[in-house]
């Protein structure tokens, strides 16, 4: 926004001139004036004040009678003289000024001013004459739109923070990727419409709209390029690497892995399966997993793919409860009661019934090998056998002992 600072005794003719060729350049919104922008009741000092601090720049208007204005001695030499406020405001405020002088006026001199503003003269000046209107009008627009120092200084030093921030999303996470997308889109976006906003303030309301197009469509090709990019990374195979260890964090040598949203197994050799192909949409993903291997007890679990790309299964040992059952016999082959059987360890006893026959459950899986010891009355043998799965165990007393 522009403020315009002048002295209606002075300068009001051709400052409201001013103000209307630059409003109709700038737009109305961005060329402030006391006489348009402060109502009826409004604290005048506040809001000039407000208005020049939020400014881009003061254009002070000089004439003829800028330091008295309708009297002899010099106004600005008071202290609550609007114009010297006004001033003051903009050095303190680090706003740009532009002194233009209007009817022949000269710089005021360094020391004819107070002290709070002597640094007025310091600034160049122009000239705004009657007879070089339109050509004087265009220098001013040129001072005053074409570098804005705070848009040149902070512009660049936001999109540079931005995309540090985005850049730094993407390398921790590609999870995080469109939020750090939309932060570097943006801040680009803010960037060029802040370096090209005084251009388009001057442009027609055709070519302020192309420009403002131009601005959003930047933004938004960073991101359909960021976009296509993450779609490209995310499509990229690796080889998923899933583990199995049994309680005790021991590998466990053989068995099979079934990964249901491929639909694949895979073996396992040395305590480790492989799945080569997994593309990376899958990592961060929950999958169902089904881990089987002989003396554990199957397992079926949702695991979430991580990073790392390796998947760590734990394998509970199978508790067996194998059920047997057999029949006792002498040499001739018939059915011995009251025969004591001991399987040894504390993990079964049994006594033969009329028949001879004998049920019991071990806890072992079929295939095992064990001692059995059979007792009757003071004889006692002992021999190896082989726990079934399905066949009746038949037992012979005294047997080989």
């Amino acid at each position: 926004m522009i403020v315009l600072s002048y002295r209606r005794a002075d300068s009001a003719g051709l400052t409201r001139a001013l103000h209307e060729r630059l409003a109709r350049e700038l737009g109305p919104e961005h060329v402030f004036i006391d006489v348009d922008a402060i109502e009826g009741g409004d604290d005048f000092r506040e809001r000039l004040t407000k208005a020049i601090a939020s400014s881009d720049a003061l254009v002070v208007v000089i004439g003829p009678r800028w330091m008295t204005g309708d009297t002899e001695a010099s106004r600005l030499s008071l202290a609550e003289d609007v114009v010297r406020l006004e001033v003051r405001t903009a050095l303190r405020c680090q706003v740009r000024i532009l002194p233009v002088l209007v009817d022949g006026a000269p710089m005021p001199e360094r020391s004819a001013l107070p002290e709070d503003v002597r640094a007025l003269a310091d600034r160049n000046a122009l000239r705004l004459r009657n007879e070089s209107f339109e050509a004087d009008v265009e220098g001013i627009l040129e001072a005053v739109t074409v570098r804005p120092p705070a848009l040149t200084a902070y512009g660049p030093l936001a999109l540079a923070a931005a995309l540090a921030v985005a850049y730094v999303l993407l390398a921790w996470r590609w999870r995080f990727y469109p939020a750090g997308l939309a932060v570097a889109a943006a801040a680009l976006a803010a960037a060029l419409f802040l370096a090209a906003r005084a251009r388009l303030a001057r442009s027609g309301s055709a070519a302020r709209l192309l420009g403002t197009g131009l601005v959003v469509g930047a933004g938004a090709l960073v991101v359909l390029a960021g976009w296509f990019a993450r779609e490209r990374r995310l499509a990229e195979p690796f080889t998923l690497a899933m583990r199995i260890q049994d309680s005790r964090g021991g590998p466990v040598r053989q068995g099979t892995i079934h990964l249901a949203a491929l639909d694949r197994t895979a073996g396992v050799a040395d305590g480790e399966a492989s799945f080569p192909g997994v593309v990376e949409r899958l990592v961060g993903r929950t999958l169902e997993v089904r881990a089987v291997a002989d003396g554990y007890e199957p397992m079926t679990a949702s695991v979430t793919i991580p990073d790392t790309h390796v998947v760590t299964l734990r394998l509970e040992p199978r508790r067996w409860a194998t059920p047997v059952r057999g029949r006792v016999v002498d040499k001739r082959m018939r059915g011995l009661a009251g025969v004591r059987l001991d399987f040894g360890s504390g993990l079964a006893a049994a006594t033969s019934g009329a028949d001879g026959s004998f049920e019991v459950t071990l806890p072992l899986a079929p295939g095992t090998t064990l001692t059995l010891r059979t007792t009757l009355d003071e004889e006692e043998c002992r021999a190896p056998i082989t726990v079934p799965e399905h066949t009746p165990l038949e037992v012979p007393f005294p047997g080989r002992c």
